[in-house]
């Protein structure tokens, strides 16, 4: 039996490698110990997409760290894996003779990893999910760092947003130990250049 291409393993593969080699050479960065990133250099964000990368398979977050790549003036190996991958599932649609136009089209989502069956679902929405509850949670640190309090500041989110204080809470929460963790990986890595 024929094995199933995947437009994201040997790039998802390699960019895991690229973060744990990154791991090995600690430097400081100057992270917003508040997490708004307002103090990310071009290399923090590239780590940051990756990171992102790896942890949820979102092919946008592999996009996002090609274009922060070129602030940074070098493409790490796994984003050419990426591209590469990429480039094949295309190439693959392209000299399918089985399916006519319409039906490669429809398929091509899926070939490039932007959508699939289960948890990933739809790589667009899980995307604005994610950047919204960043919104919200970026929103509530500037409201606390202006000394309002905690459960006021959720009030003003619920309020403008539509949504419940405890759903506020959570995507802070969440969000919170998502930055905690990547700062504490970005801090302990530096830029390797080839």
């Amino acid at each position: 039996m024929k094995e199933k291409f995947s437009p994201l393993a040997g790039s998802l593969a390699a960019a895991a490698n690229w973060l744990l080699e990154l791991g090995d050479n600690p430097i400081e960065h100057k992270c917003d110990p508040t997490g708004i990133f307002g103090n990310f250099s071009s290399h923090d964000w590239l780590v940051h997409f990756t990171y992102r990368y790896v942890t949820t398979q979102n092919p946008i977050y592999a996009w996002r760290a090609v274009l922060a790549s070129g602030a940074w003036n070098i493409i790490p190996d796994w984003a050419l894996i990426f591209l590469e991958d990429q480039g094949h599932a295309v190439l693959k649609l392209a000299f399918d003779t089985e399916l006519d136009d319409e039906k490669k089209l429809s398929r091509l989502p899926a070939e490039l990893g932007f959508s699939a069956p289960g948890r990933r679902g739809n790589a667009f929405r899980n995307h604005r999910e994610y950047e919204g509850q960043a919104k919200i949670a970026v929103h509530y640190k500037k409201l606390t760092a202006e000394n309002y309090k905690p459960y006021l500041a959720r009030e003003v989110i619920a309020a403008d947003e539509g949504i419940s204080k405890s759903t506020v809470k959570n995507y802070v929460d969440a969000m919170e130990k998502n930055w905690e963790e990547q700062t504490k990986f970005i801090k302990k890595t530096k830029p390797v250049k080839k």
